[in-house]
């Protein structure tokens, strides 16, 4: 089995307006990339697509690990998005409880304990969200990215 993330054609429109036209990539596991462009051109859309979230119309076709499409079971255990602003957190609850949720959720989790200690949360792993700072809440989102042991992280 060939491990990428493979866009092919690739069209991401809101209506009559194209963000992403006709994109072909493909982008390795272990291999970290960015997406350049101003402002409201697709980056996020893009990334959002490539998860199976909903949102804009899809032409074109994207691949995981050679399975097609991002809506079956198997292939969204093996990406995850993670937003930056912030959205992803629940302002209730604590860091920990994001991570222990993450846990019971996905299927390959990782050790919350290990998580914490590479990630360098434990100062605040037992604080509330609306506590944080927003560099505290990225770093919090990156720890629960690592934490679903998903193959993907975008």
């Amino acid at each position: 089995m060939i491990s990428m993330i493979d866009l092919q054609t690739l069209t991401i429109s809101y209506g009559k307006k194209v963000l992403v036209d006709s994109v072909n990539a493909e982008f390795a596991p272990g291999t970290v990339y960015g997406l350049v462009a101003p402002n409201g051109h697709g980056k996020t859309t893009l990334l959002r697509a490539m998860a199976g979230l909903p949102g804009p119309r899809v032409d074109g076709s994207i691949v995981l690990d050679e399975v097609q499409g991002t809506g079956a079971r198997e292939v969204r255990s093996m990406i995850f998005y993670a937003p930056g602003e912030g959205t992803l957190l629940y302002p209730g609850l604590r860091a920990e409880d994001h991570l222990k949720m993450v846990c019971d959720m996905w299927p390959h989790a990782r050790d919350i304990e290990e998580i914490v200690e590479q990630t360098q949360i434990g100062e605040f792993a037992k604080m509330r969200i609306r506590t944080l700072s927003q560099g505290m809440k990225q770093q919090l989102t990156l720890a629960i990215a690592y934490a679903t042991g998903a193959r993907y992280l975008l």
